[in-house]
Protein backbone atom coordinates (compact mmCIF):
# COMPACT_ATOMS: atom_id res chain seq x y z
CA UNK A 1 0.00 0.00 0.00
CA UNK A 2 1.35 3.41 -0.98
CA UNK A 3 2.37 5.73 1.82
CA UNK A 4 0.45 8.94 2.33
CA UNK A 5 2.11 12.35 2.11
CA UNK A 6 1.88 12.67 5.89
CA UNK A 7 3.51 9.27 6.39
CA UNK A 8 6.35 10.17 4.04
CA UNK A 9 6.88 13.48 5.82
CA UNK A 10 6.95 11.89 9.27
CA UNK A 11 9.10 9.04 7.97
CA UNK A 12 11.71 11.48 6.72
CA UNK A 13 11.79 13.42 9.98
CA UNK A 14 11.88 10.30 12.16
CA UNK A 15 14.63 8.73 10.02
CA UNK A 16 16.62 11.97 10.17
CA UNK A 17 16.47 12.03 13.97
CA UNK A 18 17.18 8.30 14.35
CA UNK A 19 20.11 8.39 11.93
CA UNK A 20 21.46 11.40 13.78
CA UNK A 21 21.23 9.58 17.12
CA UNK A 22 22.84 6.43 15.68
CA UNK A 23 25.80 8.49 14.52
CA UNK A 24 26.48 10.13 17.89
CA UNK A 25 29.07 7.62 19.23
CA UNK A 26 31.05 7.55 15.96
CA UNK A 27 31.13 11.31 15.50
CA UNK A 28 34.70 12.55 14.91
CA UNK A 29 36.19 9.05 15.13
CA UNK A 30 38.27 7.42 12.40
CA UNK A 31 37.01 4.21 10.71
CA UNK A 32 39.64 2.28 12.68
CA UNK A 33 38.50 3.76 15.99
CA UNK A 34 34.84 3.02 15.22
CA UNK A 35 35.61 -0.60 14.37
CA UNK A 36 37.76 -1.02 17.48
CA UNK A 37 35.26 0.54 19.90
CA UNK A 38 31.90 -0.53 18.46
CA UNK A 39 32.32 -2.88 15.55
CA UNK A 40 29.18 -2.42 13.45
CA UNK A 41 26.89 0.23 14.97
CA UNK A 42 23.31 -1.01 14.75
CA UNK A 43 21.90 0.30 18.01
CA UNK A 44 22.07 3.47 20.09
CA UNK A 45 25.11 4.26 22.22
CA UNK A 46 25.90 7.34 24.29
CA UNK A 47 28.94 9.40 23.29
CA UNK A 48 32.18 8.85 25.14
CA UNK A 49 32.64 10.94 28.27
CA UNK A 50 34.28 14.24 27.37
CA UNK A 51 33.18 14.12 23.72
CA UNK A 52 34.16 17.39 22.01
CA UNK A 53 30.58 18.17 20.92
CA UNK A 54 28.14 15.63 22.36
CA UNK A 55 29.32 15.05 25.92
CA UNK A 56 26.36 14.32 28.20
CA UNK A 57 23.88 13.14 25.56
CA UNK A 58 21.98 9.96 26.32
CA UNK A 59 21.89 6.90 24.09
CA UNK A 60 19.28 7.54 21.40
CA UNK A 61 19.31 11.33 21.83
CA UNK A 62 19.66 13.34 18.63
CA UNK A 63 22.02 16.27 18.18
CA UNK A 64 22.27 19.77 16.80
CA UNK A 65 21.82 18.30 13.30
CA UNK A 66 18.17 17.51 13.97
CA UNK A 67 17.61 20.56 16.14
CA UNK A 68 18.85 22.94 13.44
CA UNK A 69 16.56 21.18 10.96
CA UNK A 70 13.68 21.99 13.26
CA UNK A 71 14.87 25.61 13.45
CA UNK A 72 14.73 25.73 9.65
CA UNK A 73 11.23 24.25 9.73
CA UNK A 74 10.08 26.84 12.26
CA UNK A 75 11.35 29.67 10.07
CA UNK A 76 9.61 28.28 6.99
CA UNK A 77 6.33 27.63 8.78
CA UNK A 78 6.29 31.21 10.03
CA UNK A 79 7.31 32.92 6.78
CA UNK A 80 5.85 30.47 4.22
CA UNK A 81 9.08 30.92 2.23
CA UNK A 82 12.83 31.00 2.78
CA UNK A 83 13.92 34.27 4.38
CA UNK A 84 17.69 34.11 5.06
CA UNK A 85 17.69 36.42 8.08
CA UNK A 86 14.75 34.55 9.57
CA UNK A 87 16.73 31.31 9.36
CA UNK A 88 19.64 33.06 11.09
CA UNK A 89 17.40 34.31 13.91
CA UNK A 90 15.96 30.83 14.47
CA UNK A 91 19.43 29.28 14.69
CA UNK A 92 20.62 32.00 17.09
CA UNK A 93 17.55 31.51 19.29
CA UNK A 94 18.09 27.74 19.29
CA UNK A 95 21.80 28.09 20.11
CA UNK A 96 20.94 30.32 23.06
CA UNK A 97 18.41 27.77 24.38
CA UNK A 98 20.86 24.85 24.25
CA UNK A 99 24.09 26.60 25.23
CA UNK A 100 24.25 24.55 28.46
CA UNK A 101 23.44 21.27 26.68
CA UNK A 102 26.33 21.14 24.22
CA UNK A 103 30.01 21.87 24.67
CA UNK A 104 29.67 23.86 21.44
CA UNK A 105 26.23 23.97 19.77
CA UNK A 106 27.43 25.58 16.53
CA UNK A 107 29.69 24.18 13.86
CA UNK A 108 32.70 26.24 12.72
CA UNK A 109 31.13 27.70 9.56
CA UNK A 110 27.89 28.69 11.27
CA UNK A 111 29.65 30.11 14.33
CA UNK A 112 32.05 32.16 12.20
CA UNK A 113 29.22 33.54 10.04
CA UNK A 114 26.95 34.43 12.96
CA UNK A 115 29.75 36.28 14.70
CA UNK A 116 30.32 38.24 11.51
CA UNK A 117 26.61 39.12 11.26
CA UNK A 118 26.47 40.11 14.93
CA UNK A 119 29.36 42.49 14.29
CA UNK A 120 27.41 44.17 11.50
CA UNK A 121 28.62 42.02 8.61
CA UNK A 122 26.71 41.72 5.33
CA UNK A 123 24.53 38.60 5.23
CA UNK A 124 25.32 38.11 1.54
CA UNK A 125 29.02 37.58 2.27
CA UNK A 126 29.02 36.28 5.85
CA UNK A 127 28.93 32.69 4.60
CA UNK A 128 31.55 33.03 1.86
CA UNK A 129 34.00 30.76 3.69
CA UNK A 130 31.47 28.08 4.68
CA UNK A 131 33.16 24.73 4.11
CA UNK A 132 31.56 22.30 6.55
CA UNK A 133 28.37 20.25 6.60
CA UNK A 134 26.00 22.45 8.60
CA UNK A 135 23.87 23.41 5.62
CA UNK A 136 23.53 19.80 4.48
CA UNK A 137 22.70 18.38 7.89
CA UNK A 138 19.67 20.65 8.33
CA UNK A 139 18.32 20.79 4.77
CA UNK A 140 15.95 17.78 4.67
CA UNK A 141 12.80 19.80 5.57
CA UNK A 142 13.29 21.88 2.42
CA UNK A 143 13.35 18.67 0.39
CA UNK A 144 10.07 17.64 2.00
CA UNK A 145 8.43 20.96 1.13
CA UNK A 146 9.57 21.00 -2.49
CA UNK A 147 8.80 17.34 -2.93
CA UNK A 148 5.22 17.91 -1.83
CA UNK A 149 4.95 21.02 -4.01
CA UNK A 150 6.23 19.28 -7.12
CA UNK A 151 8.90 21.95 -7.58
CA UNK A 152 11.52 21.81 -10.30
CA UNK A 153 15.16 21.19 -9.44
CA UNK A 154 15.92 24.80 -10.31
CA UNK A 155 13.28 26.08 -7.89
CA UNK A 156 14.59 23.87 -5.11
CA UNK A 157 18.23 24.86 -5.76
CA UNK A 158 17.36 28.55 -5.50
CA UNK A 159 15.71 28.00 -2.13
CA UNK A 160 18.65 25.94 -0.90
CA UNK A 161 20.97 28.79 -1.86
CA UNK A 162 18.82 31.22 0.12
CA UNK A 163 18.85 28.87 3.11
CA UNK A 164 22.66 28.60 2.91
CA UNK A 165 23.24 32.28 2.18
CA UNK A 166 24.20 33.53 5.65
CA UNK A 167 26.37 30.63 6.81
CA UNK A 168 27.38 28.33 3.92
CA UNK A 169 27.34 30.52 0.83
CA UNK A 170 29.80 28.45 -1.20
CA UNK A 171 29.41 26.28 -4.25
CA UNK A 172 30.49 23.11 -2.50
CA UNK A 173 28.02 23.57 0.38
CA UNK A 174 25.18 24.51 -1.95
CA UNK A 175 25.97 21.48 -4.11
CA UNK A 176 25.87 19.08 -1.18
CA UNK A 177 22.73 20.55 0.39
CA UNK A 178 20.93 20.64 -2.96
CA UNK A 179 21.81 16.99 -3.58
CA UNK A 180 20.34 15.93 -0.24
CA UNK A 181 17.23 18.08 -0.57
CA UNK A 182 16.53 16.84 -4.10
CA UNK A 183 16.99 13.22 -3.01
CA UNK A 184 14.45 13.79 -0.23
CA UNK A 185 12.10 15.44 -2.73
CA UNK A 186 12.25 12.36 -4.98
CA UNK A 187 11.33 10.09 -2.08
CA UNK A 188 8.50 12.41 -1.09
CA UNK A 189 7.08 12.03 -4.60
CA UNK A 190 7.01 8.27 -4.25
CA UNK A 191 10.24 7.24 -5.95
CA UNK A 192 11.41 3.97 -4.38
CA UNK A 193 14.28 3.04 -6.69
CA UNK A 194 17.44 3.94 -4.78
CA UNK A 195 19.60 4.05 -7.92
CA UNK A 196 17.25 6.60 -9.48
CA UNK A 197 17.29 8.72 -6.33
CA UNK A 198 21.11 8.65 -6.23
CA UNK A 199 21.31 9.61 -9.90
CA UNK A 200 18.98 12.52 -9.16
CA UNK A 201 21.24 13.72 -6.35
CA UNK A 202 24.25 13.77 -8.68
CA UNK A 203 22.32 15.93 -11.13
CA UNK A 204 21.20 18.16 -8.27
CA UNK A 205 24.75 18.66 -7.01
CA UNK A 206 25.68 20.20 -10.35
CA UNK A 207 22.70 22.56 -10.17
CA UNK A 208 23.46 23.58 -6.58
CA UNK A 209 27.08 24.29 -7.47
CA UNK A 210 25.92 27.21 -9.62
CA UNK A 211 25.33 29.24 -6.45
CA UNK A 212 27.75 30.72 -3.96
CA UNK A 213 31.41 31.66 -3.69
CA UNK A 214 34.14 29.37 -4.99
CA UNK A 215 36.57 27.79 -2.52
CA UNK A 216 38.97 24.85 -2.99
CA UNK A 217 36.74 21.79 -2.80
CA UNK A 218 35.91 18.43 -4.40
CA UNK A 219 33.15 17.88 -6.93
CA UNK A 220 30.18 16.69 -4.84
CA UNK A 221 28.53 14.78 -7.69
CA UNK A 222 31.73 12.84 -8.33
CA UNK A 223 32.09 12.13 -4.61
CA UNK A 224 28.55 10.72 -4.49
CA UNK A 225 29.23 8.53 -7.52
CA UNK A 226 32.52 7.30 -6.05
CA UNK A 227 30.95 6.46 -2.69
CA UNK A 228 28.18 4.48 -4.38
CA UNK A 229 30.69 2.67 -6.59
CA UNK A 230 32.70 1.60 -3.54
CA UNK A 231 29.61 0.21 -1.83
CA UNK A 232 28.26 -1.55 -4.93
CA UNK A 233 31.55 -3.32 -5.55
CA UNK A 234 32.07 -4.40 -1.96
CA UNK A 235 31.13 -8.02 -1.30
CA UNK A 236 31.69 -7.52 2.41
CA UNK A 237 30.93 -4.05 3.80
CA UNK A 238 33.36 -4.66 6.66
CA UNK A 239 36.20 -4.60 4.10
CA UNK A 240 35.44 -1.06 2.93
CA UNK A 241 38.33 1.32 3.56
CA UNK A 242 37.92 5.01 2.79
Amino acid sequence: MALTRKERTLGCLWAMACGDALGVPSSFLTPEQIKSKYGWIDTFYPPEKGHIFHDGLLAGEYTDDTEQSMALMNAYIRDKKVVPMSVVKEIIAWADRVKDKYASPLGPSTERALKNIAAGGDITVSGKWGNTNGSSMRIAPLGIIHGLRGSTLQELARDVALTDLATHNTRVCNAAATAIAWGVAQAMRGEENLDKIVDATIEAAAEGAKYGFSIPSPDIGMRIALACDIVRKAKDLSLIHI
